[in-house]
Order: structure tokens, then sequence, then C-alpha cells
């Protein structure tokens, strides 16, 4: 690497437990050419006795639209971009409508000519790990598709009919289909047209989810909209700027019935953020809320020109790569979504023990001191100085707000180890 007099420059180096024996491993990186002997820096590896799952619990995804070339994504970065996030547990790819086309009905309501089905197919051939397929529908730009047509049921079940079975021609259950139908609702007449569709959509394919990310405060949405949703996935700033019981209770009892719960995040321009307060504290927000999903918008989002000067953006930059018109690099914010996948894990594997060992073994001298740090381990990190948010503002989540940062890998090594003692 070149560096120019007076400057500097970071150098990653990324570690893989795999392969490696647990315990503790110690090296030197050994730097020649910036002085006339070379630099050694002591490097130290601690891997724990432990096995995560080959496929993490939390559902990570950002309306990256890569059914076509949207934002930042053109065809000659496309391929790296989908790698880059694939490689670093996105797990919930996001498509845009026009991957589920409308086709052609007849007057009693049936496909006089059926939609095609190449958006979807490639779109599908890019993402066969995918655990969690979502679409955002935009219901509302749907010609001929209004909740007032007499033949309206009809239409959307046989829509909704024709694209179930041929994910099944794919080998895909309709149980990993999500649908978004409106953006950010917030409207009475918005909710109207969510629940009209949904409850149509429900009637034909009960197995496919309705996805809500509306803004307004939940206790405000009426009850026939909190039934007709399936996955509730508030903005996290929003909901932490309120500390609103009310909206608390909500989601506990949405929870508590059965309905699904994720986390987004809208924010930028990117850069500005903290990667730690922004990006990978969501995770412990959804573990402590009982949710499933984190989200963040959006991972194409390169404000219209390149990532690697943001100061002569068209639009604000939201991605948490660096994105230019050939290339695709991770930088620390997307890292931080990656760190956070672990933190969740660490945290679920944690809750999955003490609940093994109060079956099990209910004496087991280790279970109290488990207990506490379970009990602790997520509001330890979130009420950290200068983790929680006490304004609806985007310098909150600013990158040079001091911030107890050590606290998240702390907890984390706290777990680790909690989890090697409990194993035997």
């Amino acid at each position: 690497m070149s560096l120019p007099a007076g400057m500097t420059r970071q150098v990653w180096f990324s570690v893989t437990a795999s392969g490696l024996a647990p315990g503790t491993h110690r090296g030197t990186l050994r730097i020649e050419g910036a002085t006339a002997r070379p630099l050694r820096v002591p490097l130290t590896v601690r891997v724990f006795d432990l096995q995560f799952p080959a496929r993490p619990r939390l559902h990570v995804g950002g309306w990256d639209y890569t059914d076509g070339n949207l934002f930042g994504v053109t065809p000659q970065n496309r391929a790296a971009f989908i790698a880059r996030l694939q490689s670093r547990f996105v797990d919930s790819p996001w498509a845009t409508s026009g991957t589920l086309p409308l086709g052609e009905f007849d007057v009693a309501g049936q496909f006089a000519k059926a939609p095609s089905t190449r958006n979807l197919d490639n779109w599908f051939r890019d993402w066969p790990q995918a655990r969690r397929y979502q679409i955002f529908c935009r219901v509302d730009g749907l010609p001929g598709a209004k909740p007032e047509d007499p033949l309206f049921a009809t239409k959307v079940a046989t829509r909704i009919h024709f694209w179930v079975a041929h994910l099944k021609t794919l080998g895909i259950g309709p149980q990993r289909l999500f649908l978004l139908l409106l953006d950010e609702p917030e409207s009475v007449e918005e909710d109207r047209l969510t629940i009209a569709w949904s409850r149509a959509i429900k009637a034909a394919e009960p197995a496919v989810s309705i996805w809500d990310d509306g803004t307004r405060p939940v206790e405000r949405c009426t009850p026939e909209l909190l039934a007709a949703v399936d996955i509730m996935c508030p903005h996290r700033p929003s909901l932490m700027a309120a500390s609103d019981d009310a909206q608390m209770e909500v989601y506990r009892r949405q929870r508590a019935a059965g309905k699904g719960l994720c986390l987004y995040s809208c924010r930028g321009p990117t850069r500005t953020l903290d990667p730690f307060a922004y990006y990978r504290l969501q995770a412990r927000s959804a573990f402590a809320m009982g949710a499933e999903g984190s989200f963040f918008w959006a991972f194409g989002g390169n404000g219209g020109g390149s990532s690697w000067n943001d100061y002569v953006q068209k639009d604000t930059s939201y991605s948490p790569l660096f994105i230019a018109p050939d290339s695709v690099t991770a930088g620390k914010h997307m890292e931080a979504i990656r760190e956070s996948v672990g933190d969740f894990e660490y945290l679920c594997l944690l809750r999955d023990r003490v609940g093994a060992l109060e079956r099990t073994q209910p004496r087991h001298k280790l279970l109290p001191q488990a207990r506490k740090l379970l009990a602790g381990a997520a509001g330890r990190v979130l009420s950290a100085r200068g983790a929680k948010i006490s304004e609806y503002k985007a310098p909150e989540m600013a990158w040079d707000k001091p911030r107890d940062r050590a606290c998240v890998d702390v907890v984390r090594i706290e777990i680790g180890e909690m989890l090697e003692k409990l194993r035997y």
C-alpha cells in the first residue's frame, strides 16, 4: 500500500474461527517498508468453545431491490453488490412491484393473460438461499385493482394463487413470501387499503405474510389494521425517541398474539452516522423487544454518485456500503450490521441454554448467574453512555457523539465465557 506523507490509512484484518481450535491464539503482524526495521504488532485471537448455527436467527434486509438496477446498483457492480450482502448475513432481499406483474383479467376476474414470471425467476436465481423474499407491492399504484371494484377479491385471489403456485415450482413455500403493500402508511385511507388487500390475500393464501412499516405511533392504529398484518416493523429511531410505554405494550400484545416484529431505521447521510449506535445496536433493541428482524433503508442508496465522494452526491446517501458504478466495498457501517447479527446470536444462545437448564438441571450452580447475565445483557448495552436516543433528530446518531462503544463487546465476551462454562 502507498501512504502519502502526513496521511493515515487503515488496514483491516478479518478473522474467522473456521478450522481454529478453541482457545487463545497469539501471533505477530510484521510491517515492512515503513521504517528501517520492520514493525511488529502483537495479535491475539480468542476462539470460544462454541458452535454457532450455520444460519443465524436474525433476519436482515435493506430494500436492496436487486431485481433490477435501482439506486446505485448497475450492471457492472450488481454481482459484487449481491455478494457483499450475502456474505454479511443478509437473508431477506427486497424486490420491487415489477417482480409481480399484474397480468390481464377477463370479465370474471380470472387471468385472460397470465403475467410474466421472468423478473421473479431471475431474482430468485440470485438469492437461492434467502429465507424470506420481501416484495414492495405498492398496491396504491396498481390499475384496475381497487377495493371498490366488485371483482376486487376475485382478482387478488387469482393473482396470489398464480404466484404461490409458481413459487412451488421453484421449491419455495408461500411462508417465505412477505409482502409490503404500502410504504410507511400514515392515513386512514392507506390503512383501509392495506386492510382490504391483506384480507383478500390472506383469504386466498393464508401462508403468505403481510409486512407493515407504518411510521405513526402504533397505538393510533385501528385494531383492524393490527389484525390484518402479520409483521409489524416500526422505525427504531422514532420508537427510541418516543420512549412510549403505550407503544411498547401494543407490540407486546402483538407478539403474544403470534404476530411477528422487526425493526428498521432510515437516517442519512450514512457516513455521518455512528456505526455502533445506528447499525450495531439495532439488533440489541430487536432482542430486547422480542423482534426477529433488522432492516435498514437502503443498501443500494448511494446518493446518485460514488460513495467514495459523498460531498458531490445528488441526493442523501443511505447505503452502509461504498458503492461506485463498477465496484462495491464494505465499510464500517456494513461490518457493524454483520457484528450485530453475531451479537443477536450470542444472546439467543444464552437464552436457549438458560431455558434448557431450567428444564433439565434447575439446580445447576451457574444457573442464577446465567439468568442474571441474560436479564441484563441487552439493557446494559442499550443504556450505556450515548446509546439512548433522547430526540427525534439525526445528530443523536452522529459519529462524533461521545459513547461507550466498548460495552457491547464486554457483554459479548461475558456471554461467550458463560456459554463455555455451561457446556459442562
